[in-house]
């Protein structure tokens, strides 16, 4: 490029291709910001339907649940569950019964006693070092 005065020349045809892609860029620019405006009104007003339809849904979840046909469902849930846990109780007691293995109620019970036995051992052996000492 020929420098005159101290400044770059630059091709006419170039300065038009500039120009006109600087014009190109300034109108998509305007658009860009007028779809950006358009989208966030959009999107404000989407999330307030947004927001109604889900308090809607919570009211009508919340009058679904505390109906009485619910309270009464779940009351004989309720009793049907503590019914079929002493079932089960009763039947894993009789299958532990029936195998030979002792139950959990059994377990502790034989640990405190061993716990016992062992702290009676123990003072016992104090005992004992003692009256040799």
């Amino acid at each position: 490029m020929a420098t005159q005065n101290g400044r770059n020349q630059i091709p006419e045809f170039v300065k038009d291709t500039l120009d006109g892609a600087q014009k190109r860029l300034g109108i998509l620019e305007k658009e860009a910001q007028k779809f950006a405006k358009e989208f966030v009104i959009r999107s404000r007003a989407a999330q307030k339907d947004f927001n109604k339809e889900i308090e809607r849904f919570q009211k009508r979840g919340a009058e679904l649940i505390e109906g009485p046909r619910v309270e009464k469902i779940k009351g004989r849930a309720r009793v049907l569950s503590t019914e079929i846990a002493t079932r089960f109780e009763e039947l894993q007691t009789s299958v532990l019964n029936l195998v030979g293995v002792a139950s959990k109620e059994q377990v502790e019970t034989v640990s405190q006693e061993l716990r016992r036995l062992a702290r009676k051992v123990d003072a016992m052996t104090k005992t004992a070092r003692q009256g040799i000492s």
